[in-house]
């Protein structure tokens, strides 16, 4: 049995998140507990007052730094691939607007090499220029083997221009820099699968549905677009609650 590790990104800056974060602990406690025992996660979180560069706190991995899109979320992931994911197979890097069928996903783990992996669901915009497909950063995968070429100290000196995007790690997004490390200076290719995405309010009431309609997906994003933040408060942990009652309850989500 492959082992994999689970790191989400978060932080602890109000109520939505908290929310949400304590959904994904309630589901991966029931997937470690129920399917296997080679699974673990850690959500990822800035914090800039600690001593050293992180600091692990149970299934908190805190890292020196501010809470930010960019470059805060890279500098988070790179962390963490360097420090934890040298113990596991497999790393996928997700976040808390994203669900992940575990018991699918260890399924689908279990045909895949365990050397030079990247797997994830092609960025839309990415996959509509020069077939640059890099991995959406909702929820991508690596074996451990690219989570230690990520991790080395000169890679946060590349700089992205791919004909698409141009800058440094600290003016892109997270995805966009692992995907040009992996495809452009690795010369990795994308292993890529499905998502399910529910971005509108009155696809949430069959988030179930469309799952069990796709049994070959295990990656699902609920985030509502061009939403308050008083109606995404309201109906996206709602929906979250939804999926995770039917995985406490169901043999093969």
């Amino acid at each position: 049995m492959v082992s994999v590790v689970f790191l989400i990104i978060a932080n602890e800056a109000d109520e939505h998140n908290c929310r949400l974060e304590k959904l994904w602990r309630t589901r991966l406690e029931h997937y470690k507990t129920t399917y296997t025992t080679n699974l673990d996660y850690y959500f990822l979180k800035a914090r800039p007052d600690i001593a050293e560069d992180h600091q692990l706190v149970e299934h908190d991995f805190y890292v020196k730094t501010q809470e930010s899109i960019i470059p805060g979320i890279l500098i988070k992931t790179l962390k963490a691939f360097a420090v934890l994911s040298p113990q596991y197979d497999f790393t996928m890097r997700c976040n808390l607007s994203s669900v992940v069928l575990v018991h699918r996903f260890m399924a689908w783990l279990q045909q895949q090499k365990t050397s030079m992996l990247y797997a994830g669901v092609p960025h839309p915009f990415g996959s509509n220029f020069m077939n640059c497909r890099w991995a959406f950063g909702a929820g991508y995968t690596i074996s451990r083997d690219v989570a230690a070429l990520l991790a080395q100290d000169d890679v946060i000196n590349h700089k992205v221009d791919n004909g698409i995007i141009k800058g440094d790690w600290t003016n892109v997004h997270d995805d966009v820099f692992v995907g040009y490390v992996c495809l452009y200076v690795h010369k990795l290719r994308l292993t890529p699968y499905m998502t399910i995405e529910m971005f509108r309010k009155e696809h949430l009431n069959h988030a179930v549905l469309f799952a069990k309609r796709a049994p070959q997906v295990f990656h699902l994003r609920i985030k509502l677009l061009n939403s308050s933040n008083t109606e995404r408060l309201e109906l996206e942990p709602a929906a979250h609650e939804q999926l995770t009652e039917e995985v406490l309850s169901s043999n093969s989500m």
